[in-house]
């Protein structure tokens, strides 16, 4: 849903909808990074914020399982 709200414009929902997606346990961050359709929110403080926090779990889950 996050990449479908960014397209149409709505970067809150979209910005909601990511955040969602990585508190349920999708938190590729190099996804975030390249996906086009989530291009319109890069430049979004939030965005850089729950791109950290998806890094974050990232390496957290490599440490655990890697």
């Amino acid at each position: 849903m996050d990449e479908a709200f960014a397209v149409i414009g709505d970067k809150r929902a979209a910005l909601q909808s990511l955040r969602r997606t990585i508190d349920g346990g999708f938190f590729c961050d190099s996804c975030f990074t390249t996906d086009p359709l989530l291009s319109s929110l890069r430049g979004e403080p939030e965005f850089r914020r729950l791109k950290d926090l998806a890094r974050h779990r990232q390496d957290e889950f490599k440490a655990r399982f890697f």
